[in-house]
């Protein structure tokens, strides 16, 4: 049975979030990335940073979060991402729409 997964990054810009969404999405691996201005705090290198950053929220299935994980750590700019993951409840027509949109119909049709 099919399921919704939700992955979570962050990133120094809005282009390099733009950048590694595109890519997911052409290669069918999320069918939809949401991009929304944070402000982050926490430790690096023996000191708390303040900086501006970009939350990448994307959705895929759960047979296609492994890979689209992956190719989020690949492309990455960060030194040490954060990625996130975790299962979500869906309505069945967003979740019919998310198999369509995703490498899973490319699959069905060759069926």
């Amino acid at each position: 049975m099919a399921s919704m997964v939700l992955i979570y990054s962050t990133f120094g810009s809005e282009k390099d979030a733009q950048k590694v969404a595109h890519s997911l999405l052409q290669k069918k691996l999320v069918g939809c990335a949401v991009m929304f201005p944070a402000k982050s705090m926490y430790w690096w290198k023996a000191s708390i940073d303040t900086t501006r950053e970009t939350i990448l929220l994307l959705k895929t299935t759960k047979s296609l979060a492994v890979k689209a994980k992956k190719e989020l750590a690949q492309k990455h700019p960060y030194e040490t991402p954060c990625i996130l993951d975790w299962s979500a409840g869906v309505n069945d027509s967003y979740l019919n729409w998310l198999l369509d949109a995703t490498e899973i119909s490319q699959k069905r049709m060759k069926r």
